[in-house]
């Protein structure tokens, strides 16, 4: 069996520390699952679904992932952690003459998120684009994360 392909959610996870993320039924429902990284505050409204390493013989917890991706619980704090600036991609349509009008529309709807840091701004890692806000920090968390980069964001 092919292995699934993990989305948005469960990779912005997987790069703030989660291990072991895997797709789970619970109640007829597909959710993700993993181990939540032991450093920092655990996401908010997580949803234990397992919780003892016998052979280690420590307490871990598995929880379902947060949907960092369309739940704004889960990454304001990744906002302000980061201090992520969120912002509509332009004002105006100016300069795309020739654009069609389904492509301006998409540029309208549109979000940018950046650092508020002095390496961003020097940094084409500082600035991502998604079509929501959520999207939009998800994107540069990724960018920040492959980058090296996520954890410079916080010092």
């Amino acid at each position: 069996m092919a292995e699934q392909e993990k989305p948005l959610h469960v990779k912005v996870a997987e790069a703030l520390g989660w291990t072991d993320c895997i797709p789970i039924d619970l109640l007829g429902l597909q959710h993700w699952a993993g181990v939540v990284p032991s450093e920092g505050d655990p996401p908010p409204n997580i949803q234990v679904v397992a919780g003892i390493d016998y052979v280690h013989r420590a307490i871990i917890y598995q929880a379902t992932v947060p949907r960092y991706d369309t739940d704004w619980s889960a990454t304001g704090p990744l906002i302000e952690r980061y201090r992520i600036t969120v912002r509509p991609t332009v004002q105006s349509t100016a300069g795309t003459d020739g654009w069609t009008k389904e492509e301006k529309a998409s540029l309208l709807q549109s979000w940018d998120a950046l650092l508020a840091t002095d390496w961003a701004r020097k940094s084409l890692h500082g600035f991502e684009v998604g079509a929501t806000p959520l999207l939009s920090v998800c994107n540069l968390i990724l960018v920040l994360h492959a980058a090296g980069k996520l954890h410079d964001a916080v010092e």
